[in-house]
């Protein structure tokens, strides 16, 4: 029985698991830079099926610099895919190295 259970334990932290609790604020910033962006799977598949996923840029010290807020692209190239639209805040005038984090949350 106890075999059982383990197996069973570990698949339900997988299903309910919490999205990131990432955080941006734009008044922290004087700076701003803005951006569309797709997100694509290592298979070259558009992202952003699911309404709880997450893009968020992130500096080299792990800060939150912006979240993306999805958008369904309603005609053009990319109609029906979800685009996602950025604001990159940062305080420093010559430019930081900026990362980007994707969250799916069909995969956790």
């Amino acid at each position: 029985m106890k075999k059982l259970l383990l197996p069973l334990f570990v698949l339900t932290q997988f299903v309910f698991a919490d999205p990131p609790e990432w955080e941006y604020n734009p008044a922290g910033f004087e700076y701003a830079m803005y951006m569309n962006v797709a997100v694509l799977s290592d298979d070259g598949e558009l992202m952003g099926e699911d309404v709880v996923d997450m893009l968020a840029a992130f500096n080299d010290d792990g800060s939150v610099r912006g979240l993306g807020i999805p958008l369904f692209v309603p005609f053009g190239p990319f109609m029906g895919e979800t685009l996602w639209e950025l604001t990159i805040g940062s305080n420093d005038m010559f430019g930081e190295t900026i990362s980007f984090k994707y969250y799916d949350a069909s995969a956790d």
